[in-house]
């Protein structure tokens, strides 16, 4: 595979952190993500989350700054979880640790009204695919 296959199809994950000084003294960090779905065991996932912990602890917990964590969770959200009852949940679906609120303190907060999670090994055909509501 040349390095543009690679690049393409073996998809990476990132981390952007971008940080504003704000009038107050204080900073917003703006932090996007892009967590692994495909992962056999789920190992890198709880790496990803565990890092994650550790750095809101580092930019959020240990100061006064304002935080927002955002991007491609690639989780189910929620515990409150309505699953298309017409197709089968891949294997790959993973809930989103609930230590990630638990031990930072962050607050998870998404609009349920929105499907958050799908499976893309095809075209999508509504009430036909796999998704969730949350």
């Amino acid at each position: 595979m040349n390095l543009f296959q690679n690049g393409f199809f073996d998809m990476k994950r990132c981390v952007v952190e971008s940080t504003y000084k704000l009038s107050n003294g204080k900073k917003l960090i703006l932090i996007n993500i892009h967590l692994s779905a495909f992962d056999n065991g789920g190992k890198i996932r709880a790496q990803q989350i565990q890092w994650l912990e550790d750095h809101l602890e580092k930019v959020y917990n240990k100061s006064e700054n304002y935080v927002i964590v955002g991007g491609d969770w690639n989780h189910i959200l929620s515990d409150d979880v309505r699953e298309n009852p017409v197709a089968e949940t891949p294997e790959w679906v993973a809930m989103l640790p609930k230590t990630l609120e638990a031990n930072t303190g962050f607050k998870m907060v998404f609009d349920k009204n929105i499907n958050t999670v799908r499976n893309n090994d095809k075209p999508y055909i509504k009430g036909e695919s796999f998704e969730t509501h949350y």
